[in-house]
């Protein structure tokens, strides 16, 4: 099994989505977003070549994105229904480091420019 790192800033990232999501939507979502967030990570650190692991020409070499849809039906609780992030990650030798978790519709080469994207 490969070893995943969270970088600081995909930390604060994920901390952000679920003030804002309990704030947005309330303290159970939040929890569902929670568990959801934590489950992708399960998989990943599993399996990192699992399906909907994607390679994207538009970003760095190196640097790989997972929706949180692909591991929605896993987390044994009532689901999301409509998840909207992406786990972007780098890979390294022996271990997957999480850069970042961003809304799917953001500008990811921008938003991977940002100051503490860096682990």
């Amino acid at each position: 099994m490969i070893r995943l790192v969270i970088a600081p800033r995909a930390r604060r990232d994920i901390d952000t989505i679920l003030l804002e999501s309990a704030g947005g939507f309330g303290e159970l979502v939040a929890d569902r977003y929670r568990r959801l967030i934590g489950q992708a990570l399960r998989d990943l650190e599993s399996d990192p070549d699992r399906l909907g692991v994607k390679q994207r020409l538009d970003l760095p070499a190196g640097i790989e994105t997972y929706h949180l849809r692909h591991s929605r039906g896993r987390t044994g609780v009532e689901q999301v229904r409509r998840p909207r992030h992406l786990l972007v990650l780098r890979r390294e030798p022996e271990r997957l480091v999480l850069i970042r978790v961003l809304h799917d519709a953001m500008d990811l080469v921008r938003h991977l420019d940002e100051p503490g994207t860096e682990p």
